[in-house]
This record gives C-alpha cells, sequence and structure tokens, in this order.
C-alpha cells in the first residue's frame, strides 16, 4: 500500500523530463562512442589504401625503370638507313624515361598525401626511388655523350673502357642480380617494410 501512495505522489512531468534527459544524454553519449569507432575504422581503411595504392605505384616504377634499361631497341628501318641511329635510340629512351617519369609522379602524389596523413618520417624511404630515377637519367645523357652525340665537332670525349663499362653498368639491364637492378630492389624492399604495418 505504501508503494501506490509513493507512486501516486510522485510529480510526473518532473520524473518523465528527467528520464528523457538522461536518455538524451544516454543516446549521445553512445553515438560519440559509435562515432569514434567510426572514424578509427576509416582511418585505418585509408592508411591500409594508401599504402596499397604506395606499393602497388612502387612495383610499377620498378617494372618501368627496367624497361629503361632493357638493351634491346627497336629501331625504325628508316631512321637507320638514313644515319639517324643515334637520334632513333635517343627518341625511344626518350619514350621510356616519359613513362618512368609518369609513374615517379605517381608516387609523389601519393607520397605528398601519405606526408599530409602519416607524417614525413613515414615515407622517408621513397627518396632512395626519386634519386635512381635522376641517376638512371642523367647515365642516359652520360650514355650518350660518350657516343659523340652531344659533344661539338672537334671535341674530346673520355672513352676510356673502364668509363663506358660503369655506365653500361647502370644503362643496360643485365640480370636481377646486377649493381643497379640491387640498387632498384633494395629500395623496393625498404618501401614494402616502411608500409607493412599500414597494411596489416
Amino acid at each position: 500500500m505504501d508503494i501506490c501512495l509513493i507512486i501516486s505522489d510522485l510529480n510526473w512531468e518532473v520524473t518523465k523530463d528527467v528520464f528523457s534527459i538522461i536518455g538524451t544524454i544516454g543516446f549521445l553519449v553512445i553515438g560519440a562512442l559509435g562515432i569514434n569507432e567510426w572514424k578509427k575504422q576509416h582511418k585505418s581503411t585509408t592508411d591500409h589504401e594508401l599504402a596499397k595504392n604506395l606499393i602497388s605505384e612502387t612495383y610499377r616504377w620498378r617494372q618501368a625503370i627496367q624497361k629503361v634499361r632493357n638493351p634491346v631497341l627497336h629501331l625504325r628501318k628508316e631512321e637507320v638507313e638514313e644515319g639517324r641511329q643515334t637520334q632513333e635510340k635517343q627518341r625511344i629512351y626518350e619514350e621510356r624515361l616519359e613513362v618512368l617519369f609518369k609513374k615517379w609522379v605517381d608516387i609523389e602524389t601519393l607520397k605528398f598525401e601519405a606526408d599530409v596523413i602519416w607524417g614525413e618520417g613515414e615515407t622517408v624511404s621513397i627518396e632512395t626511388i626519386k634519386n635512381l630515377t635522376v641517376k638512371i637519367k642523367s647515365e642516359l645523357w652520360m650514355h650518350f655523350w660518350l657516343q659523340g652525340a652531344y659533344a661539338p665537332p672537334g671535341a674530346h670525349v673520355d672513352r676510356s673502357i673502364d668509363r663506358i663499362r660503369a655506365n653500361d653498368e647502370i644503362v643496360y639491364f643485365m640480370s636481377e642480380d646486377d649493381a643497379f637492378s640491387l640498387q632498384i630492389n633494395e629500395a623496393v624492399v625498404a618501401i614494402e617494410s616502411a608500409l607493412r604495418k599500414r597494411i596489416l
């Protein structure tokens, strides 16, 4: 009977308002926790996708730089017959370099995004790719210099065997175990190692 009197004496308007406030606060807390969990999951997905894209573009870069180094050149017959063999080789290498530098731009774009999201310390290993890209371009220039392509008439070009051999070791793909191929593969492995935690 005492319970009935207590229940009938309650101010139902105030009680309803108190429960309404408690329920609203509870929903807000649950909503905030849900949004935080969603943010964590979204960031994890974004990290995973960015790391996967960086690694994929790095593999494409490796294929492009090795293609630049491919010693097989298909020269156009008419260019060779007209005595423009060197210019034809330069054209082929320029086309290959253009593909390589497009790959580098793709990587650099992803690197910028990664630097913004993760901080610059996470993408330091990507600089090696840039250095190797620039190195192959400069060695190709040297390759044609050694053939006399850029030298003015009467200029002396040092065509020592050691200098030509050192240049050829970079310009031409010999095997997966040649010195420049090893540098390329080391750069790729360094990027894989740096990004491994972002993919898991």
